[in-house]
């Protein structure tokens, strides 16, 4: 991407959602608007990701200029500032539509780009994505307009809230606009616009307002991001691609016994891939202390190691 491209860009920021559901102080504010129902330890768990995911970005995408983690009453056990992350509680950005304090991470997204000061174009992530290569501007960007990768999704029976979150926006869209959507965002960086989120909420708030009152996760809800795509699309401030120039792989290893977790984290240093996600699926206990003692074994290796992988 050339000088002149960059200034029409602009510059562009990091966001990311981000709890620690073993903290016990948030657990009981958790069961007290749940009427008593405790979260679940292994969808909340607090995978340690975060941090190894600020420490990719400072190597290989140092072109970020701020990054921000929007959290509730929480903070990372580690030294975030000298990443360069800045901690935004969430009831600071979400509106009086929304029930303070939400656990509906769809209720979150929605607000993003209500944080102060934030670039016009910025990124969004989940704290389990990992940078595993240097990523340039012009790999999310294009004649400083964003791109969002698009992933065909033709499945119309939903298997659980996330499927449903797709549907309702996929059927929802073709209501209001008449456009059929096969393709949904991709699971990596989401590229996201203010201007397209604020188009949206004024466009949709019919639909979006009403389930910003759902605290947790709900069936009803729609894909925030999904719908500022598909709008920053058809007002030219956003494209879509098919993120064939990005390398990415999923973190399945949980299922797996010790040696094939083993051999998937030996395989992602030598593949290198752009992006790759840390998400663990575990099921049970033993799973996940062979999640946590693979991971550790590739920290060690790759983080903390002095070699330096080739640019591409």
């Amino acid at each position: 991407m050339n000088s002149q491209k960059l200034s029409q860009l602009g510059p562009v920021d990091l966001v990311y959602s981000w709890v620690d559901g073993s903290d016990e102080v948030w657990r009981g504010r958790y069961a007290k608007a749940k009427g008593g129902i405790k979260p679940s330890k292994i969808r909340f768990l607090d995978y340690k990701t975060l941090q190894l995911s600020l420490l990719s970005v400072k190597a290989f995408m140092p072109w970020i200029r701020n990054i921000y983690i929007i959290t509730s009453q929480q903070y990372p056990s580690f030294d975030y500032e000298s990443l360069g992350a800045t901690i935004i509680f969430q009831n600071d950005i979400i509106g009086p539509e929304a029930k303070l304090e939400t656990f509906n991470s769809q209720v979150i997204e929605a607000y993003l780009h209500k944080i102060p000061g934030l670039s016009d174009n910025f990124l969004y992530a989940c704290d389990d994505m990992i940078v595993g290569n240097h990523i340039s501007q012009d790999m999310l960007f294009s004649d400083g307009v964003a791109q969002m990768t698009m992933v065909p999704h033709f499945q119309s029976t939903p298997e659980n809230a996330y499927q449903h979150h797709l549907l309702n926006t996929r059927d929802m869209l073709f209501k209001e606009t008449g456009t059929k959507m096969f393709h949904v965002p991709g699971h990596q960086f989401y590229s996201v616009n203010v201007r397209a989120c604020e188009k949206t909420w004024s466009q949709f708030h019919k639909y979006i307002a009403p389930t910003m009152e759902y605290q947790f996760r709900d069936e009803r809800s729609f894909h925030f991001i999904f719908m500022q795509s598909v709008v920053g699309y058809v007002n030219g401030w956003m494209e879509f691609n098919d993120g064939s120039h990005l390398r990415r792989k999923m973190y399945d290893g949980a299922r797996c016994n010790a040696q094939k977790s083993d051999r998937w984290f030996r395989e992602l240093w030598i593949e290198r891939p752009h992006l790759f996600c840390l998400n663990s699926f575990q099921d049970t206990l033993e799973e996940l202390k062979n999640y946590n003692e693979v991971r550790q074994n590739y920290i060690a290796a790759v983080v903390q190691s002095t070699t330096k992988p080739k640019k591409t």
